[in-house]
């Protein structure tokens, strides 16, 4: 694994750095790209002292950052074998309370960004006829209420993956995505406790998911052993949904 190159974007929030950790433990060398958190970086780098995990700070709402990231990568490591697309945003609001603006935001964040850095990676992986992208959806890709522009995004995101796949699996390319159930970061702090324990009572197995249960799903969906998976959308959500 130690000539594996990753870029995980979102790696500053709890399931990239979970992802990121994983990662780097298996011998790859990761791109840990993050926009705003600077002290969950720093503390995620102590904690993988030894382990060959470069920061790299990038605004994925723009297309420049975009290329700088990539050829950051490829400039360091002159390769790139997987992306994962976690970089994410949340938006919990009825549709009438959104604004023209936080519609646009959460769109350039959630979908503008996987479809151009996955733009962006992909003549390398089609040069060498290898690669695997993995974006990070969610199971609100489905719908909910008071996450109607959210879901969009999700929604969107998982057409986008497998649209994807078909259109480059002649490459070997393979395109999958994640989708979790309700994991317990701070993504969902605006959950109260009886709605939390409403959600508990809905999964099969009768708790929320922790990034501990995503991160293993990427490197398997990465790994060799998922050579014949592609267009994929994996259910991560404790069997609720």
């Amino acid at each position: 694994m130690k000539n594996k190159v990753i870029i995980v974007t979102g790696a500053s929030g709890e399931i990239g750095s979970e992802i990121t950790k994983v990662f780097a433990n298996r011998g790859y060398c990761v791109v840990a790209c993050y926009n705003k958190s600077k002290d969950q970086i720093d503390k995620l780098l102590v904690s993988l002292k030894g382990k060959n995990v470069l920061p790299f700070k990038a605004d994925l709402r723009s297309e420049k950052d975009i290329k700088a990231l990539v050829e950051f990568t490829l400039k360091t490591f002159n390769n790139i074998d997987v992306l994962i697309n976690c970089a994410g945003a949340p938006l919990n609001k009825m549709v009438l309370d959104t604004s023209e603006a936080e519609v646009e935001d959460i769109f350039k964040t959630n979908v503008f960004g996987p479809i151009m850095l996955s733009k962006a990676v992909l003549p390398h992986m089609i040069e060498k006829r290898e690669g695997v992208i993995i974006n990070i959806s969610s199971v609100l890709s489905k719908g909910a209420s008071c996450e109607a522009v959210y879901s969009a995004t999700k929604g969107a995101l998982e057409a986008f993956t497998k649209s994807l796949a078909l259109e480059y699996g002649s490459a070997n390319i393979r395109v999958n995505a994640v989708s979790p159930g309700f994991i317990d970061t701070k993504m969902n702090s605006n959950l109260t406790q009886e709605e939390i324990e409403d959600i508990k009572k809905s999964t099969t197995l009768g708790r929320l998911g922790s990034p501990k249960d995503i991160a293993p799903i990427c490197l398997f969906l990465a790994s060799e052993e998922a050579e014949f998976i592609t267009g994929q959308i994996i259910g991560v959500d404790g069997g609720g949904f």
